[in-house]
């Protein structure tokens, strides 16, 4: 299969630092917003009111957390609203007529990429991915309906991982439950 650094298929930037406010009309964006998989797992809470329109996510941005032991990457879609990346994001802007966003963010989460980024990360006591070293990543190119299906087997697979949390949490609820019963 064809592969291709990037940086010939994106645009990257970074996000930016703002001071976070608990109401405004920009949501902020933060690493902590995310689970081990690339989930949201929270609305954003934070915001921000003061902001560079330019700096808004366009819709099929794909950000990918460039500081920090977890290099998880995230498609935004417009359905999330106005949305500004803080400046531990690296925010790609893909070529959508090559390169699928949410195939993108599928490649930036598969361990092997998450591997290059740990062996090529700088930093004594927090990791950090250049921008050099994202640029040079080279990515399988499938034709765009191939793309589209890695994305729905994806889309498949986080719905299996989200089901199986659910059921690990109501065995937990139900074994207390029991044990409490138990003892009393």
């Amino acid at each position: 299969m064809k592969k291709t650094k990037i940086i010939s298929l994106c645009k990257i930037r970074f996000g930016l630092h703002y001071q976070p406010q608990s109401k405004g009309a920009i949501q902020y964006l933060q690493a902590r917003h995310f689970d081990a998989l690339g989930r949201i797992t929270s609305s954003v809470d934070v915001f921000t009111s003061e902001y560079d329109p330019k700096q808004l996510l366009k819709d099929g941005d794909v950000v990918l957390v460039a500081k920090g032991n977890r290099n998880i990457a995230w498609c935004y879609r417009n359905e999330f609203g106005p949305m500004i990346a803080s400046s531990v994001f690296f925010v790609i802007t893909p070529n959508q007529q090559k390169l699928y966003p949410e195939y993108l963010a599928v490649i930036l989460n598969l361990a092997s990429t998450q591997q290059y980024f740990l062996q090529h990360s700088e930093g004594s006591s927090i990791q950090s991915v250049r921008r050099s070293v994202l640029e040079e990543l080279m990515i399988s190119l499938p034709e765009m309906p191939q793309q589209q299906n890695i994305v729905s087997y994806n889309k498949d697979f986080m719905k299996m991982q989200r089901l199986r949390e659910e059921l690990i949490e109501k065995n937990k609820e139900l074994y207390n439950a029991v044990i409490a019963k138990m003892i009393n």
